[in-house]
């Protein structure tokens, strides 16, 4: 298994637990820790320095949808809580993305 595929897995695994954690409100600091360690892991392996920009707009864009998903009837909070889950869990994988590509441009490849 090659490194590309092994950030695949942790970025799938770490998403899915993030919005199942959000939705069925579980919450606990191991939890928290394990979920910025899986986010870390997929930005080094698996996210693409080099699209940074585009990745960052997108996580602002449904950081800021995430705030307004309440007001749907019936499903609101549970839409809230999956969209939360996920931005939770893809702040540090844009966090590492930024600094990777932070240090290939000035220290290069």
């Amino acid at each position: 298994m090659d490194m590309k595929s092994l950030g695949k897995w942790f970025y799938l695994v770490g998403i899915v637990v993030a919005m199942l954690a959000s939705l069925l409100v579980f919450s606990a600091n191991w939890l928290t820790w394990v979920l910025m360690l899986l986010g870390v892991l997929a930005g080094i392996f698996y996210a693409d320095t080099d699209d940074v920009v585009n990745r960052g707009i997108r996580y602002l864009a449904l950081a800021a949808v995430a705030g307004s998903l309440g007001g749907f009837i019936f499903v609101g909070p549970y839409i809230t809580g999956l969209v939360t889950g996920a931005v939770t869990f893809l702040g540090p994988v844009l966090l590492t993305s930024l600094a990777y590509r932070f240090w290939k441009v000035a220290f290069g490849k």
